[in-house]
């Protein structure tokens, strides 16, 4: 069983996280509540605690306080920080200095956090807080052993965060991922720490992860959320947040891609000059503007060649080329063969496809 403080200097915030692990709900036990951080220590000098249920703003010691100091006294002691929605630099504080994640007070009042305290359970057992029925789970998931190098790369290259704007660089990701049989538990771990990185970032309000059972549910999942990111920022009528408003280019480009979309008018869109524009685009997208645009045009030109049997010159045209033979040139150019070898390998593969017994 997972022993859990809550700190916290509202009563009525103790009582509530307190109701909510009742009877060992979660695999937690609550074995004390106190009302601030020096109160906290002082319990930690004479009892045993797991998990450290911290508000972020107390008096006399703050949450991050309280965490800085456990953090050489406590090692093994983990951390969940209680916030508002307005605290959110906090928050960023909290998780660099290693919480494992954070709980809204308003969301907690509002909504059920059912699948937020399944995955700080799961987090948690998966540090060896293991109760009977997820002992075999969390073995069969410590059987994969890869490599600390290559987790490194792969987690950094996740951190870019190119492929919230990039599909094909998220596509990537997701194929390394599954090459290299990164468990289920080991990649929603990753997530949580990227989509709160990502919302905290944005604005955006906190999206309670489930958690799943099956890899597949996970990156179908993690790929819808991306696009309700991409749709909330389209929406958003703030130009503040320099993410936003990348986003909202990326959006406009793959919805207006017929357009001639020149680099001013686009970052004209967002509140951006030419080149503030050009600069975040490249350092978000991980791309620059012109490479990104091409390759959109010519990812949308091969799905109209895959879909449909328009013409090369219509095709080119939906794309934003006005020259067909300037298309062609930079059609090979990105896929390595014409659009007419392109659709032609596309029915052929579509043939024996379907024409498999």
């Amino acid at each position: 069983m997972i022993k859990v403080l809550i700190v916290d200097d509202d009563k009525l915030a103790r009582k509530g996280i307190i109701s909510l692990l009742h009877e060992g709900q979660y695999n937690m036990q609550v074995v004390g509540d106190v009302q601030n951080g020096k109160a906290a220590l002082r319990f930690l000098e004479k009892e045993t605690a797991d998990l450290v249920f911290a508000d972020i703003d107390m008096p006399e010691m703050t949450g991050l306080e309280l965490m800085q100091i456990c953090k050489d006294r406590y090692p093994d002691l983990k951390f969940v920080v209680l916030t508002f929605y307005e605290e959110f630099p906090y928050v960023r504080q909290a998780l660099r200095l290693g919480a494992l994640d954070y709980i809204s007070k308003l969301r907690m009042e509002m909504e059920d956090c059912d699948s937020l305290l399944n995955r700080i359970r799961q987090m948690m057992e998966d540090r060896g807080f293991k109760s009977d029925a997820e002992g075999n789970r969390a073995a069969e998931d410590a059987e994969t052993v890869l490599p600390d190098d290559w987790w490194k790369e792969i987690t950094d290259e996740w951190k870019k965060m190119y492929w919230i704007y990039d599909e094909d660089a998220y596509q990537i990701l997701c194929k390394s991922m599954k090459e290299n049989k990164v468990t289920v538990r080991r990649m929603e771990h990753l997530a949580v720490r990227l989509i709160q990185t990502v919302e905290i970032e944005t604005g955006r309000e906190s999206t309670l992860i489930p958690v799943f059972e099956e890899e597949k549910n996970l990156y179908e999942w993690l790929n819808g959320w991306r696009k309700e990111l991409s749709q909330w920022a389209l929406v958003q009528e703030s130009l503040d947040k320099t993410s936003v408003c990348i986003m909202k280019a990326v959006v406009y480009i793959r919805n207006h891609i017929n357009l001639p979309l020149h680099t001013e008018e686009i970052g004209g869109l967002v509140g951006m000059s030419r080149s503030y524009f050009s600069v975040n685009f490249k350092k978000l997208t991980g791309r620059n503007y012109h490479d990104f645009v091409r390759k959109e045009r010519i990812k949308y030109a091969k799905k109209l060649l895959a879909d449909t049997d328009k013409g090369i010159n219509e095709i080119a045209a939906a794309a934003g080329y006005e020259d067909v033979n300037y298309f062609n040139r930079v059609f090979l150019e990105e896929a390595g063969c014409t659009p007419n070898q392109f659709r032609k390998k596309c029915f052929q593969y579509s043939e024996q496809f379907f024409c498999k017994e």
